[in-house]
């Protein structure tokens, strides 16, 4: 294991180190221990530096080697970001070792991951010519849009407004987009919500699940240990064409009409595997053959726990919606968890009751939960339909809640 440093002027010049990227920003906190000569090595001894930067009563040579570590630490990010986050060859490392980089990241210091994120939009801004912000108005993705505006105040920032966004969410995306004065564009679906969910069905079961069955309904039936979702295709439609309608059509309408050639998203991968698995194949900064445009994830080693820090530290402004047992904002009838604790749709009846029976009720959806709890089939669903809406009548307000959960 090598560390060398060319030192010019309190500058550091060059910076090798190791071949093991994460190995090279552990090595910043030991430059001290290897460089320093002061009296007080122990003191200092196994510290990264950042925290030798917080001790008191340092000499003069201490806090100086301290802060060329600190900027070797910059180098050393730098390095791991150009062969590790943008799809270069140490993306063909194992799975289990692309977990180990994760938490190894995850673990670093907020401090360290701001100056990474720091770094990956920078380099975002510098390599593209339209560059755009993705903002949903949730937490993750206002803290990368302060970051972003930061180095770009006059970057494009795209909001995709499905039609059921919730109250709150909408009004804080008005409310900052007027404050903090952006360069705002507001993209819509040409099909509300309800006109997808009658012609495609509503999104049970996942993303995954819902588009496979809905895209592969000949095959159904042959494939094993599925027969809860067959059923369910059976008795009501599902499909995830609600993202592709609402979200996807949109955006990429948008993209083109502001001729966008990378797009950053305030993704997190310790929110979904469904992330983590595309973040193990092609890092936080990767090219998108379908879209034709770079993909840039600047948070994507985040934690929730850090993203409300750095909200708290730098009193960013959140949706209230987060005050209300949210823990995502997005579409309010979304039921793509329905099968979880704590799902959107339990969620949704404890913050917005209103909205929980006009869907349960108004909408229909109580009668296809009781449809499928009981086992019926299309058919008997459509003969049954006046005793099924008796029967949510019944259910409503009985707590424990009967439509909380498939």
């Amino acid at each position: 294991m090598q560390v060398s440093l060319m030192v010019n002027d309190d500058e550091i010049t060059e910076a090798r180190f190791c071949t093991n990227a994460r190995n090279n920003i552990i090595l910043c906190g030991e430059i001290v221990t290897i460089l320093a000569k002061g009296s007080t090595i122990s003191k200092v001894k196994g510290l990264t530096a950042d925290k030798i930067l917080e001790i008191g009563g340092l000499s003069d040579t201490e806090r100086y080697y301290a802060e060329l570590a600190e900027k070797a630490l910059g180098k050393a990010i730098e390095s791991y970001i150009n062969s590790n986050l943008k799809g270069n060859s140490e993306l063909s490392i194992s799975y289990k070792e692309r977990k180990e980089h994760l938490n190894f990241l995850q673990s670093l210091p907020l401090k360290q991951k701001i100056r990474l994120t720091n770094f990956v939009i920078k380099e975002a801004l510098d390599k593209h010519e339209r560059p755009v912000i993705a903002w949903s108005g949730g937490k993750d993705s206002t803290v990368l849009l302060f970051l972003s505006l930061r180095q770009k105040p006059d970057i494009d920032v795209v909001w995709i407004n499905t039609g059921v966004e919730y109250p709150e969410c909408v009004k804080f995306i008005r409310k900052i987009s007027s404050e903090w004065k952006l360069n705002f564009h507001e993209a819509k679906p040409e099909m509300t919500f309800w006109q997808v969910v009658e012609k495609y069905g509503y999104p049970f079961f996942g993303k995954g699940n819902s588009r496979g069955y809905w895209f592969n309904r000949v095959n159904l039936w042959k494939r094993k240990g599925r027969s809860e979702l067959a059923r369910v295709i059976e008795v009501t439609k599902a499909s995830t064409e609600c993202c592709r309608v609402l979200k996807e059509r949109p955006a990429s309408r948008m993209y083109q009409k502001l001729n966008a050639d990378c797009i950053l998203l305030g993704n997190i991968v310790s929110e979904s595997h469904q992330r983590f698995l595309i973040w193990a194949k092609k890092g936080g900064y990767f090219y998108s053959s379908s879209e034709k445009r770079w993909k840039v994830w600047p948070l994507s080693i985040w934690t929730e726990g850090d993203v409300w820090k750095y909200h708290e530290l730098y009193n960013i402004p959140y949706c209230s919606i987060y005050d209300k047992g949210h823990r995502r904002n997005g579409c309010w009838p979304c039921l793509m968890d329905i099968k979880f604790p704590d799902n959107h749709l339990q969620s949704l009846r404890r913050s917005h009751p209103k909205l929980w029976r006009f869907l349960i009720r108004d909408k229909g959806l109580g009668e296809v939960i009781l449809a499928l709890k009981q086992g019926l089939d299309a058919k008997e669903l459509k003969e049954k339909r006046d005793r099924l809406k008796a029967q949510v009548e019944e259910l409503i307000e009985k707590r424990p809640c009967y439509f909380d959960k498939l």
